[in-house]
């Protein structure tokens, strides 16, 4: 039983097309934010701050990304690559109608921690407390809906890239078998198990994740009523050449 991978050639992240992807997403999304330092917050307040916290939740899991890939750990950093696009469907779905989604949002954890107390209590559990919870005083609706991510997807018309791309992304959040040669290989000398570092970085996770980063600063800058879209734009048309690139470089491999 042999061991696959090492800590080797993990040097050179930052200059592959990976690496430049997601610093391309960073920098665009850090250049705004620092842009955007010491403006008052001015009318719609929840909404500003709601997308703001978006933005700023997914440019620090796109760094905890890059960390992750550069140090050989692409799996894992697939895992939170899937919570980016999580944040992607809630800004677009958040822009897309505020002055009825901001208040769903806002008491959207209010509501989740009283259905969890009251099912809590129901269970009999706990002496001298009633073991109902008026809760009729939340009207605003749950965030998620009855149909979770799922439902927000399809009223934003990507129902189906919702499909694919959740299952993509959810294999190692579940371990599911389908991964299971990532970490287990069968060779004429026995097992060949993967738990160290492994060289190679997940090209496709750091092309869509700079794609949802994009896209939440592009609601966040519409948001704050900051105009941002030439560097916006500058962006997504640099992705779009490095994308381009690494199918150039696959393409001459082939010859």
């Amino acid at each position: 039983m042999t061991a696959l991978g090492s800590s080797s050639n993990l040097e050179n992240y930052e200059t592959s097309i990976a690496g430049r992807m997601l610093t391309l997403g960073i920098d665009a999304t850090e250049v705004f934010l620092a842009r955007l330092k010491g403006r008052p917050i001015g009318d719609n307040g929840h909404y500003k701050r709601a997308l703001l916290f978006f933005l700023c939740k997914a440019l620090k899991t796109s760094r905890a990304i890059a960390s992750l890939q550069q140090s050989g750990f692409p799996e894992d950093a697939q895992i939170l690559a899937r919570t980016v696009y999580e944040l992607r469907l809630q800004a677009l779905y958040l822009a897309d109608d505020p002055k009825i989604r901001v208040p769903q949002f806002r008491v959207h954890e209010q509501k989740s921690q009283m259905k969890g107390l009251r099912r809590f209590l129901a269970s009999g559990n706990v002496q001298g407390h009633p073991k109902k919870v008026n809760v009729r005083g939340l009207r605003e609706g749950d965030w998620w809906g009855p149909g979770g991510l799922r439902q927000i997807a399809k009223h934003l018309g990507m129902e189906s890239d919702y499909d694919i791309t959740y299952w993509l992304f959810s294999g190692y959040v579940h371990s599911s078998s389908r991964v299971l040669s990532r970490y287990w290989k069968q060779s004429k000398e026995g097992a060949e198990l993967s738990h160290k570092p492994t060289k190679g970085d997940d090209l496709h996770v750091a092309s869509k994740v700079t794609q949802w980063l994009l896209e939440i600063l592009d609601c966040s800058a519409d948001a704050v009523d900051l105009d941002y879209a030439n560097e916006l734009k500058a962006a997504a048309t640099a992705l779009v050449d490095l994308r381009r690139a690494k199918m150039i470089e696959g393409s001459n491999q082939l010859r």
